[in-house]
């Protein structure tokens, strides 16, 4: 999936009400967070945070820092948490820990039902999308923090930081560099 192709599906999900609520926040998180599918589907309510400081803004805690989102995706995920249901009709009455439930409340969607979903949508694969994130990310976020928001492991992280063409000690160069910065006027 190509970048521009990514971000404009991307926005589509966002803005787009004729889609699905749950299909429109999981394509989202992938496309714009690299969120693999499987861990997508397990994702639960505990997991979701409130900005302290700033209104209407939601965060994920996948790593050791929490992730927070941007407004308009906070306010799709503030409505798939109020809306969410199990799939089964009989049981759509029954509270479900799960932000994508599956048919039963106490089991999340399949990774394959919800990559169906997507697909439908114009997310022909999950790992492509996924993959085109985080090659965006890792070139605006240093390795470290990417491992630390999304819950990576390091070296992970640190991988997909040399294949954007960036190394350890390019970041520790930009901040000495941004250190000794003239503060005023020469």
């Amino acid at each position: 999936m190509s970048d521009a192709d990514r971000i404009l599906t991307a926005l589509r999900l966002e803005t787009d009400e004729s889609e699905h609520i749950t299909d429109r926040v999981a394509g989202c998180l992938i496309l714009q967070y690299g969120l693999r599918i499987d861990r997508l589907v397990n994702l639960t309510t505990d997991q979701f945070l409130v900005h302290p400081e700033e209104p209407g803004v939601l965060g994920l805690q996948l790593g050791r820092d929490p992730l927070w989102l941007r407004p308009r995706l906070s306010a799709l995920l503030q409505r798939l948490i109020n809306e969410r249901r199990p799939l089964a009709a009989p049981l759509r009455t029954r509270e479900t820990p799960y932000l994508f439930p599956g048919l039963r409340p106490d089991q999340p969607m399949t990774s394959a039902t919800l990559q169906r979903r997507l697909t439908r949508l114009g997310i022909p694969s999950t790992s492509k999308a996924r993959n085109g994130a985080w090659l965006a990310i890792v070139g605006a976020v240093h390795w470290k923090m990417l491992a630390d928001l999304l819950g990576l492991a390091d070296g992970t992280a640190h991988n997909w930081h040399k294949l954007n063409g960036g190394d350890r000690a390019s970041y520790v160069a930009s901040r000495l560099k941004a250190s000794q910065a003239p503060k005023g006027p020469e």
